[in-house]
């Protein structure tokens, strides 16, 4: 491992003579302290990194968002292959009608839902949610550049 050495010269220290006497006050010598720091190479950072993947992140605002987000997060972990896929849930507040939840895979739309003021059942939407989200990941992973796609995917 190669060793860098490093100087700093810290400061000058110099003896202050207060009397009024004319003799010659001599600076002090100059303090050095040597320090050693070892060579930090880019793969050391790579090796020990840590990925995080298969997030579903939370952005909801009320208990019945907050509520949505949890069971979704539970039947999202039983669907096989979906370690690297992170998800946005996001919810929006709309006056006099209720709230606006939206998922997100890659900055794209793949499902939205309007609640009400009176609560659906739960189950069925969050049911709902997680088959319209495996289809916008399966849809999001899909190898656009061949000529016999359209940009929609289908």
């Amino acid at each position: 491992m190669k060793i860098f050495i490093v100087f700093i010269v810290i400061f000058t220290l110099t003896s202050i003579d207060t009397s009024f006497s004319s003799e010659r006050v001599k600076p002090a010598k100059k303090v050095k302290k040597l320090v050693v720091l070892p060579e930090i190479q880019d793969n050391e950072f790579e090796q020990d990194e840590i990925v995080l993947s298969g997030i579903v992140l939370d952005r909801t605002i009320s208990r019945f968002g907050k509520e949505f987000v949890r069971q979704f997060n539970l039947s999202w972990q039983e669907v096989p292959a979906t370690a690297g896929v992170n998800l946005v849930i996001k919810e929006t507040k709309l006056p006099r009608s209720g709230t606006r939840l939206v998922i997100e895979v890659k900055g794209q739309i793949i499902y939205q839902t309007y609640f009400g003021m009176r609560q659906k059942p739960m189950k069925d939407v969050v049911r709902q949610a997680t088959y319209y989200a495996i289809e916008g990941v399966a849809r999001a992973n899909v190898d656009m550049s061949g000529p016999d796609l359209a940009i929609s995917g289908y």
